[in-house]
């Protein structure tokens, strides 16, 4: 079973015995299209979302190789697919933006964003922490080859379109 960015926060398995993986935000070289979850357009057009919210990434080469080892391995449980560095929405977005070339994102109030997203949106864009891929390292030998979306980004997304 695959779920998505934040499942499975601490990683430890539970009971389940299908392999399962929970994958950050994905990126790969060439891919300026929808790299980070539909982000490029919104980050273009200075709509982007700068926050404290914690994001996880991982390259989609890496998220492979994870899956590759759980299915080779025959793991059972949930394995957090994630890179190194969780970022702040706050510290990745300004990121993104400067590699497209677009303006820095502006910052909502939280009052006007529990007015226009609710408490929720709020939430996600504030508080929702990270995940770590310590039990996919220590239980598959797992390892990203890109431990950072920093040197990902650049290296990665960079350049023509």
């Amino acid at each position: 079973m695959v779920r998505g960015e934040g499942a499975g926060r601490r990683g430890d398995g539970g009971h389940r015995r299908a392999p399962g993986r929970a994958a950050g935000r994905r990126w790969s070289r060439g891919n300026r299209i929808d790299p980070v979850g539909g982000e490029t357009g919104a980050v273009a057009r200075r709509r982007g979302r700068a926050g404290d919210r914690v994001f996880c990434f991982v390259h989609v080469e890496d998220a492979a190789q994870a899956t590759l080892a759980a299915i080779e391995q025959r793991a059972e449980g949930v394995y957090n697919i994630v890179d190194e560095e969780p970022a702040a929405a706050a510290d990745w977005v300004p990121a993104y933006a400067a590699i497209l070339g677009a303006p820095a994102p502006r910052r909502l109030p939280l009052w006007l964003g529990r007015v226009l997203g609710g408490p929720y949106a709020v939430y996600l864009m504030t508080q929702m922490p990270g995940a770590s891929n310590e039990h996919a390292k220590t239980a598959l030998g797992w390892r990203p080859m890109r431990p950072s979306w920093r040197g990902g980004f650049r290296e990665d997304l960079a350049g023509p379109g």
